[in-house]
């Protein structure tokens, strides 16, 4: 599912060359990192891969952040070997995730995320981060 409002989004989209991955759990869920290399071959435009720690973690947040990026560099191995012309960055965020995720969405054209969800109702973070995003939204189950 594709979010687009036009309301947060007026402008048109693209010229950033940039989509963005944004991995919210562990194990990473590969529907979304393989929904975001397709787009970014697409578009020949560059991958970033996002995790966003909590910033309630405090001095453990440091480490969590070192720990997440090696895990997620690791996870993104076999990505980057099947796919070495993609360029494909691993950002891990210390703050609020709908916080970072909404300042993400100003510097790319298109964000992934995994949204575990119904057909009838979205979660409140994913709710406010679609309302709240400046670019287009993709939701993948």
């Amino acid at each position: 599912m594709i979010v687009i409002s036009a309301a947060s989004t007026p402008h048109k989209t693209g010229g950033l060359r940039t989509v963005a991955v944004a991995v919210n759990s562990w194990p990473v869920h590969d529907s979304a990192l393989e929904w975001g290399i397709q787009e970014a071959a697409l578009r020949r435009a560059r991958l970033r891969v996002v995790h966003v720690v909590p910033q309630t973690l405090g001095v453990e947040g440091a480490r969590f952040v070192a720990a997440a990026t090696a895990g997620l560099n690791g996870h993104l191995a076999p990505f980057r070997d099947k796919h070495p012309a993609l360029s494909v960055e691993v950002e891990v965020l210390l703050g609020d995730p709908v916080e970072a995720l909404v300042e993400v969405s100003k510097t790319v054209d298109l964000l992934i995320v995994w949204a575990h969800h119904d057909r009838a109702m979205l979660s409140g973070p994913v709710r406010a981060l679609v309302a709240h995003s400046h670019c287009p939204v993709v939701l993948i189950k």
